[in-house]
């Protein structure tokens, strides 16, 4: 029973670990897509007149920013960041509480019986 303990408990830090991860990437996404549409919407013109021979290339530039624009309410990413930071911290805590029963259970003191129960009670709290 402690080994299924434990294989709950390295689930739950994984699980913790993977949020936060995910939540980062779609930050990360957020950001860079954030960053381009600021870029293309202040320097697209200037750059096309600046730069006349590279008008095509400026163009296409301009073309591509608007359809990211046109998009971008629609891409998911900026809807997902907060539910994930919730579930995440949520899934972090209990990670937390199951390490500390953890060390209960690892002196070898805890019945078998309860060890269930709060391998149980995680589960249904995840």
């Amino acid at each position: 029973m402690q080994y299924r303990y434990w294989v709950e408990l390295q689930t739950l830090k994984a699980h913790a670990f993977y949020l936060e991860l995910y939540q980062l990437h779609c930050e990360n996404i957020e950001r860079w897509i954030s960053g381009i549409l600021a870029l293309a919407s202040s320097s697209s013109i200037a750059g096309w007149v600046i730069w006349k021979e590279y008008a095509f290339a400026w163009a296409c530039f301009i073309m591509a920013s608007q359809v990211i624009s046109t998009l971008y309410r629609y891409l998911p990413f900026k809807a997902r960041i907060k539910p994930l930071g919730a579930a995440g911290v949520e899934l972090a805590v209990l990670a937390n509480a199951a390490e500390k029963g953890w060390y209960e259970i690892s002196t070898g003191n805890v019945p078998e019986e309860e060890i269930n129960k709060k391998m149980f009670a995680l589960r249904d709290k995840s």
